[in-house]
């Protein structure tokens, strides 16, 4: 799988499934959580439905370079990566901020510039958007690695906070 070539499209409703998947593994490995993969499914439905919030990117390989469980899944390519950009709009920037959330890249593909060549669509897309002004993420302290990688990609630490995630849930 050495000669695979990566490529990157913006998510479709036929990649629901795997990136169900991939999120809950993500909240797996990096939070131990276990997510409530009905949640996960209409999370994602949603996005995909409607990018007035956000969109999912992926990177693929053809099907034709898949190895033999892959390709007997009747996959017509298979996602190795993924990442969802949402929108805020910031007043002090004048224009929209694409944040960069949910970064999986599956195991077997890691280290091989998966991550960076989305994070380059990114780029791509927010160059050509008019109301983009800048590309931020999250990163945990902790993550030397990552924060290396954000780094070589031209990203400047910002403040550091020392904030929880708090959050509200509503029932409806």
């Amino acid at each position: 799988m050495e000669d695979n070539k990566i490529l990157i499209r913006e998510a479709n409703i036929n990649d629901a499934p795997t990136l169900e998947d991939y999120l809950i593994r993500l909240a797996k490995e990096t939070e131990d959580k276990d997510l409530k993969p009905e949640l996960v499914k209409s999370g994602v439905a949603k996005l995909l439905v409607d990018q007035k919030y956000g969109r999912y990117i992926v990177a693929h390989i053809p099907s034709q370079q898949a190895d033999d469980d892959q390709q007997s899944a009747g996959h017509s390519d298979i996602v190795v990566g993924m990442l969802m950009i949402t929108f805020e709009v910031s007043p002090k920037l004048g224009g929209l901020c694409y944040w960069i959330e949910s970064v999986y890249v599956h195991q077997d593909y890691r280290k091989k510039g998966i991550f960076t060549s989305l994070f380059n669509e990114v780029v791509r897309q927010a160059k050509l958007d008019p109301l983009a002004k800048s590309i931020k993420l999250y990163v945990d302290h902790d993550n030397e690695r990552a924060m290396k990688t954000y780094e070589k990609l031209g990203m400047n630490k910002l403040a550091e906070s020392n904030f929880d995630e708090i959050d509200v849930h509503f029932s409806h």
